[in-house]
């Protein structure tokens, strides 16, 4: 049986109308949205960002503090608790709260003048998720080729030659938002996880058993599942933040003050790549998904200003256009809609165009018969549909495409996804830019770029008569002013770095080289690489050099 987002739509014109439908009913999750934050209460987020998240928003963000590092301002959450609300959720982001209110809690509510709109909180329901069990035999395990049953997903978007070169997700934190996750399924043995939280029952424990467990687990395998013989993820070296928010006990209705909450502490904890197979549609019509309207995809659509990328299923209630769920409308994201096996669309996958023109999906991948890890048991594997899983198996592709360019911004690896799918000339709002390819996204240059990599860290050596040399691969978008491509090296005693100018390697387009001096035994020489293309845009391998360059000692 396929999955698909069984979603009830409950249509009002007058939706945006303030106060919308509080007299319908006795209590209501409402969302409170506040007019300003004039106080900037408190200290910016960034005191309690981690270094992994810190880093992130330094290189990959824009970098400045804005309001939604503040948080809410708590004199306006205590008159909407004076009122007789419960506030359950309070984003800084949205500059809004979450909470159940009443009747009079609302007539009340209407007396605040700080108070700009208040709306119910979005839901959507599935159908309890089903897995085709798929037993692999022990001949397929013992197979030379360990890729397994997810071979031909990951080779249809061209994950494998990644791996080949060494990218596989390592230095990247995704984030899953989903149900719970079975943690201690082999696929998942050695993974590292930075934090868990369970937003429904507001607990630290994601596995809670039974169905809970089973979507999540899924999804989970398809961007870090490891097991050799049988299944790989695409990015099986990352971590991973795992947040729970969806509630099974009621047909996995899920609410999208859960997704903002998650999305708020994912951040602060370092989260380079969210994957989201969740979307939200109740009280929505098709006008409203704009990106901007909808308050998931109001917090995607900021994301990479944070330096996040957000990928997110489209929905399965295709084959109709404008058909997509939020935040699938969001901007500068990925939204990926899904293929079976031949790269043809699956009926159910949505489709766009938003409801301001926009064309999404962005991209497409594997979502029919996806080989998963299945939660039925700890060594269990199927196969299902949705692109609940060809959203996965995008994300884990993205975040392999950031290690292997980790100074990326979010809406340069969406540049290099949709310039290099399979109908990258000619998009459409059914395909998109066509079907992900990894390889050729990894040797994409985006626009105004200066990329360094191809480039293997020197290993401490006993050698201490002949130079050390320095081999790398650089290009720039626009052009590379050769004489500004530099080797900066140094050691201990050092008070600044050595600066050597790279030269052409013969027989190698755009490889460069340079030699560093033979140096005494006992002696540890730091480097790294920089370069300029024509107009001075700078480029460096590491991209956290100097602070933290490339090192090997010298026995």
């Amino acid at each position: 049986m396929k999955f698909r987002f069984i979603l009830f739509v409950a249509v009002s014109l007058s939706f945006f109308i303030p106060f919308h439908g509080l007299a319908d009913y006795p209590q209501k999750k409402i969302w409170i949205f506040f007019k300003d934050r004039p106080f900037l209460s408190g200290p910016p987020v960034q005191t309690r960002l981690t270094s992994a998240a810190a880093l992130r928003r330094k290189i990959r963000g824009e970098g400045s503090i804005d309001e939604s590092d503040f948080a809410v301002e708590a004199r306006y959450v205590q008159a909407v608790e004076k009122a007789g609300a419960t506030v359950l959720v309070a984003s800084r982001w949205l500059n809004a709260v979450s909470a159940i209110c009443d009747q009079r809690c609302g007539e009340n509510l209407r007396e605040l003048p700080f108070i700009s709109e208040v709306r119910p909180v979005i839901t959507y329901r599935r159908k309890s998720d089903w897995i085709r069990p798929v037993n692999v035999s022990a001949e397929e395990t013992s197979k030379k080729l360990k890729y397994g049953e997810s071979l031909d997903q990951l080779t249809q978007i061209q994950v494998p030659g990644a791996h080949r070169r060494g990218f596989a997700g390592q230095g990247e934190i995704v984030a899953m938002f989903d149900g719970g996750f079975r943690k201690d399924h082999i696929a998942f043995k050695n993974k590292i996880i930075v934090a868990e939280h369970d937003f429904v029952f507001n607990d630290d424990n994601v596995t809670k058993g039974g169905n809970h467990d089973s979507h999540g687990t899924s999804t989970w395998s398809c961007v870090g599942g490891e097991v050799p013989g049988k299944l790989y993820g695409a990015a099986y070296k990352a971590s991973f933040i795992l947040a729970a928010t969806e509630d099974v006990r009621s047909e996995t209705k899920i609410e999208e003050d859960n997704w903002v909450a998650a999305f708020e502490w994912a951040d602060q904890l370092g989260a380079t790549v969210i994957s989201s197979s969740l979307g939200y549609r109740d009280w929505y019509t098709s006008f409203d998904f704009n990106g901007n309207t909808a308050v998931t995809s109001k917090v995607a659509s900021r994301a990479a200003k944070k330096g996040i990328l957000v990928v997110n299923s489209a929905g399965n209630e295709g084959p109709l256009s404008s058909t997509l769920s939020a935040p699938a409308d969001a901007r500068k994201i990925l939204t990926v809609g899904a293929v079976d096996e031949n790269g043809l669309i699956a009926n159910f996958s949505s489709r766009g165009p938003t409801a301001d023109g926009r064309t999404k999906p962005e991209v497409v991948a594997r979502g029919v018969d996806t080989f998963v890890a299945a939660s039925y048991a700890p060594n269990g594997f199927g196969r299902s549909d949705g692109t609940s899983f060809s959203c996965p198996l995008t994300a884990g592709a993205a975040a392999t495409l950031l290690s292997a360019h980790p100074d990326w911004k979010p809406v340069q690896v969406i540049e290099a996804f949709t310039a290099t799918a399979s109908q990258n000339s000619l998009p459409d709002n059914t395909y998109g830019w066509g079907i992900v390819n990894l390889t050729a996204a990894l040797d994409y240059l985006p626009k105004k770029s200066v990329v360094i990599d191809e480039h293997k860290p020197l290993k401490n050596t006993a050698n201490h008569t002949t130079p050390y040399r320095i081999e790398a691969r650089i290009r720039a978008q626009r052009g590379l002013n050769a004489s500004q491509s530099f080797l900066l090296w140094k050691t201990p005693g050092s008070a600044k770095f050595q600066q050597v100018v790279l030269s052409a390697v013969s027989g190698k387009t755009d490889y460069f080289q340079g030699t560093i001096p033979p140096q005494p035994p006992n002696t540890t020489v730091f480097y790294y690489l920089a370069a300029r293309d024509i107009k001075g845009k700078a480029g460096k391998l590491p991209v956290t050099a100097p602070a933290t360059p490339f090192s090997f000692h010298v026995r």
